[in-house]
């Protein structure tokens, strides 16, 4: 799993990317897929640093988490084994 932060040196928004390898890419598993999600988040100026890095850090990553979650499954679903689901991440720690 990894983690792309993009922030703006004008503005109030970042390009967060999350981008998830799931099994590897010879035969000791089932499947190999690997998938990013990115998305542009804005803030406004009343917003203090601390927040902001903690927003991105956190949150972005969980919001765009739950967009590739059903993507991976349904790709998973496709191959002759059962889906596989994401399981929930607490990108609290590091």
């Amino acid at each position: 799993m990894g983690i792309q932060i993009d922030r703006s040196s004008t503005d109030n928004n970042a390009r967060v990317s999350l981008t998830l390898e799931i099994g590897k890419k010879d035969s000791s598993d089932p499947f190999y897929v690997c998938a990013t999600e990115m998305a542009e988040f804005r803030w406004p100026d009343s917003l203090n640093l601390e927040m902001v890095e903690k927003l991105l850090n956190q949150n972005a990553p969980s919001l765009l988490l739950g967009y590739l979650r059903p993507i991976i499954s349904q790709i998973t679903a496709a191959s002759p084994y059962n889906a596989y689901n994401l399981p929930f991440i607490d990108f609290s720690e590091k």
